[in-house]
């Protein structure tokens, strides 16, 4: 009867101490997942920018209008970034680190430069025709919905 209670404290005291490592291996693994947050601001006004796309591991997102990133930091791994007027950037693990140490990411704006765009209509039948000459506020609209927009027969 002794030998069977020293065999169960045994079991329950070995499970125990099972329970206990992994909760501790546990709480490490807690304490490498380390929660860090970049602001992207424009280079030239130190404006915060919105809408920046990113891609961080298995994370994905889109910055608010202030401009906020919120990561969970895992070593080795690249930071993409993608905005429409910014272009595309890669960071690395170091400058991840380095970027949520001092808070922001500062990022240059990119010239855009466009090619003209010729518009050519066939229409079945005879129609008066009309030349249609762009303004430059016509040239400057980020595409040319805005300037087709304007044309009654579209």
């Amino acid at each position: 009867m002794n030998t069977i209670i020293v065999n169960s404290s045994r079991i329950i005291a070995t499970g125990m101490l099972a329970v206990m490592i992994l909760f501790l291996s546990g709480m490490g693994s807690m304490a490498q997942s380390q929660s860090i947050e970049i602001i992207i601001k424009n280079e030239s006004t130190q404006q915060p920018i919105s809408n920046v796309l990113f891609r961080y591991g298995q994370e994905t997102g889109v910055t608010a209008e202030n401009g906020l990133i919120s990561l969970n930091f895992a070593p080795e791994t690249r930071l993409e970034l993608s905005h429409i007027s910014f272009g595309s950037r890669i960071l690395s693990a170091d400058e991840v680190l380095r970027s949520a140490e001092i808070g922001y990411l500062l990022w240059l704006e990119r010239t855009n430069l466009m090619q003209p765009l010729t518009v050519v209509s066939v229409r079945a039948g005879e129609q008066s025709r009309r030349v249609i000459t762009p303004q430059q506020q016509d040239k400057l609209s980020h595409d040319g919905g805005s300037f087709l927009s304007k044309l009654p027969s579209f």
